[in-house]
């Protein structure tokens, strides 16, 4: 974030629209996902209700992320318990998840398979369905204020709205996450003007 507002950065990817992102950032919507808990199997035999019952249990989450509503609520919740370990990184998160230092964290089905299928520990980790009414979030490219004006920002905007309506986003979504978490990622089109 701090680069993208100091203007080092000129786009970030993956990013939820939030007032702070806003007030720097052109947010151009190119994808939509639903977080979900991704939990250390055998950690609970109750999901939500036992995790939050268990004072010994941890979550960690990123210190600049943003995992919708419901999820945020239960992040408040366990924060005012002193049970979240804020981390900078998704790397650090996973590694977090991983070395024992929590038993759950928050994360999109295809980043959790992606991350833990190159060390062969997908198996190990469930992913849970905690906030099941929480709706799908749309996600944006950043573009940083500082580097692009709003003419510019509009014309990214036309060239992903383009990338959506010949289908190259489905065909790259489908190649890397496979047809079923791409269609789950992608967003309708906007209505060819």
């Amino acid at each position: 974030m701090r680069r993208i507002e100091m203007g080092t950065a000129d786009i970030a990817g993956h990013k939820i629209r939030t007032p702070e992102r806003e007030k720097i950032a052109w947010m151009v919507p190119y994808l939509q996902q639903r977080n979900f808990a991704i939990v250390r199997k055998n950690t609970t035999a109750g999901g939500k209700a036992a995790f939050l019952s268990n004072n010994q249990l941890r979550i960690a989450v990123g210190r600049s992320f943003s995992h919708g509503p419901g999820y945020d609520s239960v992040i408040s919740s366990l924060r005012e318990q002193g049970r979240v370990i804020e981390v900078a990184d998704i790397n650090s998160l996973y590694n977090m998840l991983i070395i024992r230092r929590v038993q759950a964290i928050f994360s999109p089905v295809p980043v959790y398979r992606g991350m833990l299928s190159t060390q062969q520990l997908e198996n190990e980790f469930v992913p849970e369905d905690w906030v099941p009414d929480d709706p799908e979030v749309p996600l944006n490219l950043m573009l940083s204020k500082v580097r692009f004006t709003a003419e510019q920002a509009q014309q990214v905007k036309g060239m992903v709205e383009a990338l959506q309506h010949d289908g190259t986003l489905k065909k790259t979504l489908e190649k890397h996450l496979g047809t079923a978490d791409a269609a789950k990622m992608l967003i309708p089109p906007p209505k060819a003007k």
